[in-house]
């Protein structure tokens, strides 16, 4: 509910603490992250430094779900989404680093690559990812 009201603080509290009554669970893991991400573009979040540290934190949680469900495409479109957004708020060397580990993260897993397009693009966040220079990669 917190999340259709656009309250995105509130959601990610929601989430957290949903990740910590079930800490393995995909689904709450993955929009943890969204939830950080979001914060992005929240009215209160104004500077350069506040943007990193929120999508360092959906980082983090897509990590989680990437490192508990592989094969799953959700921790891995949390991932490019975030790292997306990080990568608008850092210099071009950590942009580069940024996409590279993306990449690492498909091939390291295995990931069936065509399964993250799809899921990427049903989620409209394709666009991030052309911008990092990724589609060529995948």
């Amino acid at each position: 509910d917190y999340e259709r009201g656009l309250d995105v603080r509130a959601a990610v509290q929601c989430f957290e603490e949903a990740v910590k009554l079930q800490p393995d669970d995909l689904v709450h893991l993955c929009l943890a992250a969204k939830q950080w991400s979001d914060l992005t573009f929240f009215h209160d979040v104004t500077t350069e430094r506040e943007r990193q540290v929120v999508n360092r934190k959906a980082i983090e949680f897509a990590g989680r779900a990437i490192e508990l469900h592989p094969q799953s495409p959700g921790g891995y479109l949390g991932m490019c989404v975030a790292k997306g957004r990080l990568a608008l708020f850092t210099d071009n060397k950590t942009k580069v680093k940024l996409a590279i580990m993306l990449v690492f993260y498909f091939e390291a897993q295995h990931v069936k690559k065509s399964n993250v397009v799809k899921c990427l693009q049903s989620q409209r966040a394709l666009t991030l990812m052309l911008n990092l220079r990724l589609m060529c990669m995948l």
